[in-house]
């Protein structure tokens, strides 16, 4: 074949037409994934955060000219990727840590850092150019099972490119690279194409298995269909990699061993009282929380609502679907919260304090069917205080990563300042809500209520949910507040050590310093 321009005519080879054929092919497969796809954790990040994402397309060529294995994370580069600062005002500016209170929380921090790395999914480099066919990751099994792994096969453009498919063998190796399984190729019996195939298994780590098979497409693609990948450990969270390299090319297919967790159920009934448990928490203010019960009652007259009262003297909450749980006195805020948490029965809880009362306005209806009915998994949907129907507890929080050695840095905002929900326009999403929202019962379970928190502490739990729980604020369902104190309760509220507290936040959740509004 002959190209002819006004100056040159050039002579092509047969074989020069079918690689320039089979180089267009490939390029045209190749353009709906670019050249290469990054496999990483798609969920929120949770706190800590100790390892950079990466940032923008720079930082994506950066890790595909460097290759995945070089790519440097905040721990080794000694934070210079990000490093927030501190100025003049902020909490912690100047440290409430001593030295060897930082060495401790270096020494938790670094073990906190390899336990959450073993939970992210491995970045995988999926090479452009390739005939064969594989999926990088996403392959689950449970822990001395075998599956097939699915999505192997090669491409029928390789017969364009190589001169002598149909006429030569074709030679591929299979290999376990962490050791946490075996691999093996499972043919059917009684099948004429299984004499085709030559099935060799290694002595050594160099390969696991080698399979030497006629230059057939069709034929490949009936062995690749049989690869079988038996897992080994019984522990409940492992990974492995599969490398099959056939001619120069080598891909690598991500396992994730893992014991599937069994199923939490609630059994929710019919009637909104066994879905949903109020609970509180009180100290000297048992007028108030009578005035709550009685609000509850005339609106919900059989929810079960839960009192945890770490009062000196507490006298009966009256309310037969009452449960008064007398704790040791000033036992603390947190504490309390926990102690009530504990006993619920039901799929959802709602969160008030003892100083409120419920109106007509306070539909928990309208919680569940976000619940149940919202486009995105809610874990927590905060309400608003009458009159103003607005949140005027909501804040967002900012985190800005910093050196290892010194901690990130912590700004919370007033408002939310998140998206608002496509199914609920009344709904935004928030980092903070007020101290009145409903949640589902298991998902807070999981993180908690610190007790350290024992005279002031709200938005200290949304920190630690930070990352976990998906929390929206809702303007259409409303609680009346009526702030109430005594001598005994403000005494009792103003011998906190704020000091103290910073100190502890600042070392739990690894700040350099906070600004809170």
């Amino acid at each position: 074949m002959y190209l002819t321009s006004s100056r040159m005519r050039f002579k092509l080879s047969a074989r020069t037409i079918r690689t320039i054929v089979w180089l267009c092919l490939l390029l045209v497969a190749s353009i709906p994934i670019v050249n290469f796809l990054l496999v990483v954790d798609s969920g929120i990040n949770v706190r800590p955060m100790l390892v950079n994402d990466v940032k923008g397309p720079n930082e994506v060529w950066r890790l595909w000219k460097n290759g995945v294995q070089n790519t440097p994370d905040i721990a080794s580069t000694g934070g210079e990727l990000s490093r927030c600062m501190c100025r003049t005002g902020h909490i912690g500016v100047n440290s409430y840590l001593t030295p060897r209170d930082t060495a401790r929380r270096q020494k938790e921090l670094k073990e906190w850092e390899r336990r959450e790395k073993l939970k992210e999914d491995p970045l995988v480099l999926c090479k452009a150019m390739s005939p064969l066919t594989y999926i990088g990751g996403g392959i689950n099994i449970e822990p001395m099972e075998a599956i097939k792994i699915p999505g192997l096969s090669l491409d029928k453009s390789i017969a364009l490119v190589d001169e002598n498919y149909g006429k030569s063998k074709y030679v591929f190796t299979l290999r376990t690279t962490k050791g946490k399984g075996d691999i093996g190729v499972q043919l059917p019996e009684n099948d004429r194409r299984n004499s085709q195939l030559k099935i060799t298994y290694g002595q050594t780590r160099a390969y696991h298995v080698k399979v030497t098979v006629a230059s057939d497409v069709e034929l490949i693609n009936y062995f690749l269909k049989h690869v079988v990948y038996q897992s080994v450990p019984r522990e409940i969270d492992e990974r492995d990699m599969v490398e099959i390299t056939f001619m120069n090319f080598t891909v690598s297919v991500h396992i994730h061993i893992r014991k599937r967790s069994r199923p939490i159920l609630f059994d929710p009934g019919e009637a909104i009282h066994t879905k949903v448990t109020v609970i509180t928490k009180t100290f000297e203010r048992h007028e108030s929380v009578n005035r709550l019960v009685q609000s509850i009652n005339k609106f919900y007259p059989h929810m079960t609502i839960i009192v945890a009262d770490d009062s000196e003297n507490p006298p009966k909450i009256n309310g037969s679907n009452v449960k008064h749980f007398k704790m040791p006195v000033g036992e603390g805020w947190f504490a309390g919260r926990n102690l009530a948490l504990s006993q619920v029965r039901t799929k959802y809880f709602v969160w008030v304090e003892d100083d409120c009362e419920f109106t007509k306005e306070t539909k928990l209806e309208k919680f569940i069917e976000k619940f149940e009915k919202a486009s995105q998994a809610l874990d927590i949907i905060g309400g608003t205080f009458l009159p103003e129907k607005k949140c005027k507890g909501c804040r967002t929080f900012q985190f800005e990563h910093g050196h290892p050695a010194e901690g990130d840095c912590l700004f919370v905002t007033e408002g939310s300042a998140q998206a608002r929900l496509e199914d609920f326009r009344q709904c935004d999403g928030a980092d903070v809500v007020d101290n009145f929202f409903m949640a589902r019962t298991q998902a807070v379970r999981q993180i908690g209520f610190d007790p350290a928190f024992g005279r002031v502490g709200h938005w200290e739990f949304f920190a630690d949910a930070f990352g976990r729980l998906r929390i929206v604020t809702c303007s259409d369902v409303s609680i009346l507040h009526k702030p109430t104190a005594n001598g005994k309760y403000q005494k009792h509220e103003s011998i906190w050590d704020s000091n103290a507290q910073n100190a502890y936040v600042q070392f739990k959740n690894n700040l350099k310093c906070m600004k809170i509004l």
